[in-house]
Formats: structure tokens, sequence, C-alpha cells
């Protein structure tokens, strides 16, 4: 047996199989994104970052791998990226108050103005 037929009968259980339903309804979803505007395409990509973390912490909850650490921390990254982008879109769409849009020039200001504070006179 060869190729799709042999990776779907592979391994036991329905999680031998999970990745392939996932595979193919972020496959999905992805054509039905550029189908949509506005709003709901802001939300479905909302969406679709929201069932990344969740794919992760399933597949730690399912695997359990001896090493989780790495596991964990893309998945906190992965939700502040997408906590970040919900906040965008909250603003943007539902309040009516256009986000913040930054130059470049600004926000290197900001960032040394961080790091280095105001006693150094920058």
């Amino acid at each position: 047996m060869s190729g799709v037929g042999h990776i779907l009968k592979s391994g036991s259980g329905s999680g031998s199989r999970a990745w392939l339903l996932y595979l193919t309804l972020g496959i999905v979803a992805t054509g039905v994104y550029f189908l949509l505007s506005g709003a709901a395409q802001d939300t479905l990509y909302d969406l679709i970052g929201v069932s990344s973390v969740a794919a992760v912490l399933v597949g730690l909850w399912w695997y359990r791998p001896s090493y989780r650490l790495p596991w964990y921390v893309l998945a906190v990254a992965q939700s502040t990226f997408v906590a970040g982008d919900i906040t965008y879109n909250i603003y943007e769409n539902v309040l009516g108050i256009p986000a913040l849009r930054w130059s470049g020039r600004r926000r290197a200001g900001a960032v040394r103005r961080s790091l280095f504070g105001r006693r150094c006179g920058i």
C-alpha cells in the first residue's frame, strides 16, 4: 500500500488522521477567506489563528511529548499575536476607531526611548 491510503491507515485511532482533517479544514478556510471581505474576512482570520493555538495545545495533550516547553512557548507566542490581531479588529470593525498606524521613524524613536530612557537625552 502506498500514497495517501497508506498514510490514512497508518497509526492507531483517530489521532493519526486528525492532522489530515485539520489540514483539510485549513485549506477550505483559506479558500473561503479570499471570498470574504471586511469584518467577515478579519473574523475568519482570527478564528484560523485561534485554531492554530488550539491545535498545538490539543497536540500536546494527545501526544504528551517528553519535552513540552517549546510547544508551550509556541502556543503562547501565537496566542499573543492572535490577541493583538483581535484587539486591532475590534478597534477597526466594532468600535469604528482607526487603529494606530506608526511610521517607522516614530516606532524607532519609541523603541529608543523605551530601551534607553529619557536620561540619555534621546
